[in-house]
């Protein structure tokens, strides 16, 4: 499953490059990282169909429904517990 947000502009398709690092080890997120600083970037995403996956996301929407005033990018992060570095 693919995420990308409405205000990304692709040049080109990144379905090759997602499958080819996807196929490369059994990962179940590919998240795009920022260009200005070393944070996640949650405007490219892939996610495996996988049980795990699917629970990571039930809970990270639960928890931004209950918190409506955060920030879509800064949830994402805090629940991958990458923080912005």
């Amino acid at each position: 499953v693919m995420w990308l947000d409405l205000d990304v502009f692709l040049f080109q398709s990144p379905t090759p490059h997602v499958l080819k690092q996807q196929r490369s080890g059994e990962y179940e997120l590919l998240i795009s990282g920022a260009f200005a600083v070393d944070c996640v970037c949650s405007g490219v995403v892939f996610f495996r169909a996988v049980p795990r996956t699917r629970k990571w996301l039930e809970e990270l929407l639960v928890w931004m429904y209950e918190h409506p005033y955060e920030h879509d990018q800064k949830a994402v992060s805090a629940f991958l517990r990458a923080g912005e570095r």
